[in-house]
């Protein structure tokens, strides 16, 4: 599934920085979002902006995706679909891979904070950025983390 998409997230994945960071957006029956690194310093690997890829499967339940705000703006952040999202095709998300086990925990995530902010009463991702999970702690302590999500996707 989407092969040349998955580089970016193996390199993520070989230099551990998706180590020990947190999902810091859950929306219920949409999306878990995890890529900004617990450690501010590793988290220069986010301005990197991998070139997006045409859209060639679905984005269905349980498919992990490279999230953007539009054309060059992909980073280290991805999405594990909660369901099935296809309207989210029509906008350029591209699925990577898919979570082959473990998919009950990742439903069973605290999703009260709803959207980021300003939208939400989520997390801001700048001060997630500059911060790390002194922020999310801080702030957000019932943010989960999580450890090696590279294990469980391909």
């Amino acid at each position: 599934m989407g092969a040349p998409g998955r580089g970016p997230f193996l390199f993520a994945g070989e230099d551990r920085l998706l180590d020990s960071n947190r999902f810091f957006r859950v929306v219920r029956n949409f999306v878990v979002q995890f890529g900004i690194s617990g450690d501010p310093q590793l988290n220069q690997y986010g301005q990197c902006q991998p070139a997006r890829r045409p859209v060639k499967q679905s984005n269905v339940k349980g498919t992990l995706t490279y999230a953007h705000s539009g054309p060059n703006s992909r980073s280290t952040q991805l999405f594990i679909n909660l369901k099935d999202n296809k309207t989210l095709d029509k906008q350029g998300f591209a699925p990577i891979g898919k979570v082959l086990s473990g998919m009950d925990t990742v439903e069973r995530l605290y999703s009260s904070y709803g959207e980021m902010a300003p939208r939400g009463q989520g997390p801001d991702p700048s001060q997630n950025r500059s911060a790390g999970n002194a922020y999310l702690e801080n702030h957000f302590g019932a943010a989960g983390l999580h450890q090696q999500s590279h294990d469980s996707v391909i």
